[in-house]
């Protein structure tokens, strides 16, 4: 029986099962946590999955009480929850060339204005 389990475990462990087990989740280099991946299809999808995330949110929190059919307990918890997801998907960085196109589209305006 214990030589079972010892065999058991040594399969568990090998390289070739562990390749299908806890891959969700990949060590964040730095600390104690983890990240999951998300694959989004393009930056709109992305937003629009952000959008969703706060309108759900929204939605519980206003009906909060309400409509509840009590099989959530504590929605505003689950709330916070979707919140902090749909806050770390957001791309804040690739803000920045949104800002950028948005002044070279003025700068062009604004030559073809003078131009005319």
């Amino acid at each position: 029986m214990k030589k079972e389990r010892k065999k058991a475990i040594k399969k568990f462990v090998n390289a070739e099962t562990r390749m299908w087990m806890f891959t969700t989740l990949a060590e964040d280099t730095g600390d104690d946590s983890f990240e999951a991946r998300l694959h989004f299809d393009s930056y709109s999808d992305l937003m629009y999955t952000v959008s969703d995330l706060l309108k759900i949110s929204m939605h519980a929190m206003y009906h909060d009480g309400d409509t509840n059919s009590g099989e959530i307990a504590e929605p505003g918890y689950h709330v916070i929850s979707v919140l902090r997801i749909a806050s770390q998907l957001l791309p804040l960085n690739e803000s920045e060339v949104l800002d950028n196109c948005h002044r070279l589209y003025l700068k062009l305006e604004e030559l073809k204005k003078n131009k005319s």
